[in-house]
């Protein structure tokens, strides 16, 4: 059983060389490693608890998914309580998709740094104050993003998960203790639970595994996000790179007729051509890996993020008065 859990391993972590993993911790140091992204599957011991902690990541998630369905039911009454707990649903859902998509394209994400790391095709003849540029351009954008999205990622998590109790705290909105139909208001994502939360220790609990769920989608989706566009910014600039050197073929070609002094002008412009045909082709090449990664949870984003929005102003509308927002609908009551 053990050999065979060590064939899967290996196989599963074919492409995961010493080139591509330190490339990755280079762009990422551990966040994809804490996300579960893409963990380190070189000792058994680590992989066979990197799985547990995935397994027991999706027990987490699946119950925090069941209780916020059954809250949507027994809160029907209640749009907002209903809407909330469905929206946080969606996003634990969605965020399960991605990780379990992302981690099975982990052979993709290996051979997308392993060419990161070698660093992509070079012209050895093409200018080198146009390349540092352009490299120190997307350098400068990539830095920014990987610190711009976990601050803004955690500041709108925190806001998003603080802000309804304490506008009712300031408010003095009284809460009831013993609702009927079982959901605890004092939550910070008010949500039905099986079992009784009024006391300070089921109450803590309760609260611990809600932010422990909230944490890992995070986590997830940060990770998520800098992978995404630590990549994007990689194909762009290589894009850039290719486009200043076929508007320099005519430089290049000449430098080349200058060290070698037996080749035409033609015979030089057609190795310029090469370069580039070559460089094109390692950037599509690129291009598929990361499409193949990213693809699917992009649609996921779109589409539950539309739910979600649509959702929500459903809510706008239909909670208050139409009327005091709406004008025009008191002349059509039936509408």
């Amino acid at each position: 059983m053990a050999n065979m859990i060590r064939t899967f391993i290996r196989d599963f972590d074919e492409f995961g060389d010493e080139l591509s993993e330190n490339t990755i911790y280079e762009e990422y140091f551990i966040m994809l490693n804490i996300s579960l992204l893409y963990v380190p599957l070189k000792s058994f011991s680590i992989s066979i608890v990197r799985f547990l902690q995935l397994v027991l990541t999706g027990i987490i998630n699946f119950y925090i998914i069941t209780i916020c369905l059954i809250t949507v039911v027994v809160g029907r009454d209640d749009f907002i309580i209903s809407g909330g707990a469905l929206n946080y649903a969606i996003i634990t859902f969605t965020i399960d998709i991605i990780l379990l998509h992302v981690v099975s394209k982990r052979k993709n994400i290996a051979k997308i740094h392993s060419i990161i790391g070698s660093g992509f095709y070079k012209y050895n003849e093409t200018l080198s104050g146009e390349i540092i540029h352009v490299k120190s351009k997307y350098k400068n954008v990539i830095w920014w993003i990987k610190r711009v999205i976990p601050v803004c990622t955690c500041f709108c998590g925190t806001v998003l998960l603080c802000l309804g109790p304490l506008i009712d705290r300031l408010a003095g909105v009284k809460v009831q203790e013993h609702p009927d139909n079982g959901i605890n208001y004092n939550l910070p994502v008010p949500i039905w639970v099986p079992y009784d939360t009024n006391g300070p220790i089921s109450y803590w609990i309760t609260v611990i595994s809600i932010a422990i769920s909230v944490t890992l989608s995070i986590n997830v989706f940060i990770s998520f996000n800098i992978l995404y566009f630590t990549i994007s910014n990689y194909i762009a600039c290589q894009l850039e790179l290719l486009k200043i050197s076929i508007q320099n073929i005519e430089i290049r070609a000449n430098h080349i007729k200058e060290l070698h002094g037996s080749y035409n002008f033609t015979e030089c412009l057609k190795v310029c051509l090469k370069k580039n045909i070559e460089h094109h082709q390692e950037i599509l090449s690129l291009h598929h890996l990361a499409n193949e990664v990213f693809s699917v949870p992009i649609f996921i984003f779109f589409l539950f993020g539309g739910m979600m929005v649509a959702l929500a102003s459903y809510g706008a509308i239909s909670v208050s008065n139409p009327y005091n927002y709406y004008p025009i609908l008191a002349h059509f009551p039936d509408f």
